[in-house]
């Protein structure tokens, strides 16, 4: 599974012969050398996506994975989260309120 480790995200778009990456600011175009520099250096690390985006690696429940959930290393999905949106504010409202 993938730690903490940068990550480098690129897409060649063929009918141009263009290379973008995905950086912070957005996505910006970079040459093949930088590329290939990447893949050949220590910074290239062969993942299967096949395990790391599985249900049990990526989906928690409060019940059954308590630690992922309580740190944050899960995704939900949008009904959850949207759940999740308005238990804080009723939980948020009812300290306002008692305090």
């Amino acid at each position: 599974m993938l730690g903490k480790e940068e990550l480098f995200l690129f897409t060649y778009i063929s009918e141009n012969n263009k290379l973008f990456r995905l950086v912070d600011d957005g996505i910006v175009e970079c040459n093949f050398e930088e590329f290939s520099e990447i893949l050949r250096g220590k910074m290239a690390k062969e993942v299967d996506l096949d395990e790391i985006f599985t249900p049990k690696n990526i989906l928690a429940s409060s019940l059954n994975s308590t630690e992922l959930y309580l740190t944050g290393q899960y995704l939900l999905t949008e009904h959850q989260e949207n759940k999740k949106i308005t238990e804080l504010s009723v939980i948020f409202l009812l300290l306002i309120y008692h305090n």
